[in-house]
């Protein structure tokens, strides 16, 4: 015989299973929701005018708008230029700045745009992106730009005249100039009539390298600024009768101590004006073979260019191995051409 319940007891079972059910499903919830939550009013923001080589600061405002404190683990900056500070940790409803302080380049003009990346425990956003901007105003002028490329050949010296006229109502004076690097003079030369007042010249002087190539030089302008003491000038020389040589350094990484079954390694020589052909190539060690490139399959040769290939053919001792690959040719200029090779066997 089966005995039956009540109506109403079989209801108040299924309630009180119900309730159960809900209750788990509300702590279940509730464990969901409990996490930080990073909160950012504005993700961009304008800096306004600022003057080359000077400094200004931004502050982006936070919150914790989560129920379990939040940790800021890491800012990143787009650029050297930027620094930052911020709370390391908010707790639930807790308010804060991230503060960004920009150091202008002198160099700088016109709208410049950076980012910081904030990384987080926020589980639903752990990274997000910010960004400012800031108008800047130039605190030097040149003419022509303090960094310019001069075209130059074996012989040649260089002479270049800057102008250099204050770029904003920020008082500015030139008081004197460094040449930096050998074979390298600079002078201030006497202001001309109708210059406009502060207005600087600078005459530099150059002798290139006697063995020709491409060079960098620079100079250093002194001035009366309070935060930028001084101002370098960059002059790129271009030789226009020499070598280019790319790699100019061989990097042979990875190699064993089998042979290579790879494609070989590709060095470029390349001149700007005028033609030229390789002879020959050698290589110091028998390991190494070297060789002229010859064009396959239709390429077209190019008169100042020409290849060398490089290929290993094992037998090297592990270890770091260190020489050079020569290179002859029939420019009376350069007859000769070293390249430097570092391989590395595993």
């Amino acid at each position: 015989m089966i005995a039956h319940r009540p109506e109403w007891q079989r209801a108040r079972r299924a309630w009180g299973i119900a309730a159960g059910v809900c209750a788990v499903m509300s702590l279940a919830t509730g464990w969901a929701t409990a996490a930080p939550k990073l909160s950012i009013l504005k993700s961009r923001l304008e800096m306004g005018p600022l003057t080359a080589g000077d400094t200004a600061e931004v502050e982006f405002p936070l919150a914790n708008a989560g129920t379990e404190p939040l940790r800021i683990e890491q800012v990143i900056t787009s650029c050297g230029c930027t620094t930052t500070s911020y709370p390391e940790t908010l707790q639930p409803g807790e308010k804060g700045f991230l503060k960004a302080k920009l150091a202008a380049n002198v160099f700088w003009n016109g709208i410049v745009e950076k980012h910081l990346t904030v990384k987080s425990n926020d589980p639903d956003q752990p990274s997000v992106d910010l960004q400012f901007t800031a108008q800047i105003r130039p605190l030097l002028q040149f003419s022509p730009s303090s960094l310019v490329s001069v075209n130059y050949k074996r012989g040649d010296v260089i002479r270049q005249v800057f102008t250099i006229t204050p770029g904003s109502d920020v008082p500015v004076e030139i008081t004197g100039v460094t040449p930096g690097g050998p074979g390298t003079e600079a002078r201030l030369l006497p202001a001309e009539s109708g210059d406009k007042p502060g207005t600087a010249r600078v005459e530099v002087t150059i002798r290139p390298p006697d063995t020709g190539g491409d060079f960098t030089r620079g100079v250093l302008l002194q001035t009366t600024h309070a935060r930028v003491g001084a101002v370098p000038i960059v002059i790129n020389g271009v030789a226009q009768d020499g070598f280019t040589v790319m790699p100019s350094l061989l990097y042979l990484a990875g190699l064993r101590t089998t042979a290579d079954t790879g494609p070989p390694k590709i060095v470029t020589l390349s001149k700007r004006i005028g033609s030229f052909h390789i002879l020959s190539v050698t290589s110091d060690r028998p390991e190494l073979k070297a060789e002229v490139r010859r064009p396959t399959n239709g390429e077209a040769a190019e008169e100042g260019d020409g290849e060398i290939s490089i290929r290993y053919l094992g037998g090297l001792p592990q270890g770091q191995a260190e020489g050079k690959i020569t290179v002859t040719t029939d420019d009376p200029a350069r007859p000769t051409i070293e390249i430097p090779y570092l391989a590395m066997v595993e």
